[in-house]
């Protein structure tokens, strides 16, 4: 009885979930959203820290990320939701006051970049997914093959599926926001899930022995 109340919210959540994605989509960190990246090569080592501190007073805090690019640290990128002139002018009179360096805002690049999906956060991670998915359930299919070949194989892709649905279905509802760190996150739960069918699928192998030597 408790199974099938769990089964039962399970399935609730991921329906919701799923509906709430289709509707209003995820919740993307700004670096995934529609996004402005503001670059500026200022010629001197600069300071993360100095960088940042300029950017919240200007951009607003935690409305921006910063980067700090090239290999001797001399390039900032700032990436905003969005800009306009007097912040751009904003920012380039404080680096010029910070550094000692003498920049217009056109010297300012502004890179517009588009809305990201989750197919394009997860394009790079594809392949290698569809092979360690394909080698666990192969793997799990023939190790517990006493338990049924194509059973424990369905059973194997559905516990999977199941998961990352339930995984995905959170994000939508809770909002949380999906970030660089969702992805290893998302792996993380395939790698416990493989575990946790192994776990019980090995019980079950061992219950079927006992009762063979009894």
């Amino acid at each position: 009885m408790k199974k099938s109340v769990l089964y039962v919210v399970i399935g609730l959540i991921i329906i919701i979930g799923i509906a709430l994605g289709m509707l209003k989509g995820l919740n993307y960190s700004l670096e995934y959203q529609a996004n402005e990246k503001v670059e500026l090569y200022i010629g001197k080592v600069v300071d993360r820290k100095d960088i940042e501190e300029i950017s919240n007073n200007v951009f607003g805090k935690n409305e921006n990320k910063v980067q700090i690019v090239e290999i001797f640290n001399d390039m900032v990128a700032v990436t905003v939701k969005d800009s306009n002139d007097e912040q751009i002018e904003n920012f380039v009179n404080a680096i010029n006051e910070k550094y000692g360096v003498e920049y217009t805002k056109d010297d300012v690049e502004v890179i517009k970049e588009s809305q990201m999906s989750i197919f394009d956060i997860i394009k790079p991670y594809i392949v290698p997914i569809i092979i360690a998915l394909a080698i666990a359930v192969i793997y799990i299919a023939i190790r517990y093959h006493k338990l049924g070949f194509w059973k424990t194989l369905l059973s194997a892709v559905l516990w999977i599926i199941v998961i990352e649905a339930l995984l995905y279905s959170i994000y939508a509802i809770t909002r949380l926001s999906v970030n660089a760190t969702t992805i290893p996150i998302a792996l993380m739960a395939f790698v416990f899930t493989v575990l946790g069918i192994s776990i019980n699928n090995e019980n079950k192998l061992k219950l079927i022995k006992k009762d063979v030597k009894e």
